[in-house]
């Protein structure tokens, strides 16, 4: 009798050593297989970052084309206004110097002003 409970406890563990190396190798396979989708879904999403940093490489270069173009633009304005507002400054002087010559004209003192004239404090004198 102890011989067939021995016997029958050995085939027990027999069984569940197969049993184990089953689950063991299901076990693997799933944890093959997971890992396998998860390395697909990695580089599934490591693709599409690449080319959403190509696509934003692309965009940032096409912005700072139009900057640059925006820059030279800005800079051919600021130098036109710069020019029209060096001749409108160099008018003024010239207008200011004109009529700084023509109140020189009518000062006393001076060329065909009143004391040229003979007049003093706007009357003639006798």
């Amino acid at each position: 009798m102890l011989q067939a409970e021995r016997e029958e406890r050995s085939r027990d563990v027999q069984e569940l050593r197969e049993a184990l190396e089953v689950e063991r190798a299901v076990r693997t396979k799933e944890r093959q297989d997971f890992t396998g989708s998860l390395q697909a879904e990695v580089e599934s999403r490591t693709s599409d970052v690449r080319e959403l940093a190509k696509s934003l490489q692309a965009e940032c270069n096409a912005r700072a084309g139009e900057v640059a173009q925006l820059a030279k633009v800005f800079q051919s304005e600021r130098e036109a206004r710069l020019g029209d507002a060096e001749e409108l400054a160099q008018s003024l002087r010239a207008e200011i110097a004109d009529a700084r010559s023509l109140a020189a004209v009518g000062q006393p003192g001076g060329a065909g002003g009143p004391a040229a004239s003979g007049e003093v404090g706007g009357q003639a004198m006798a």
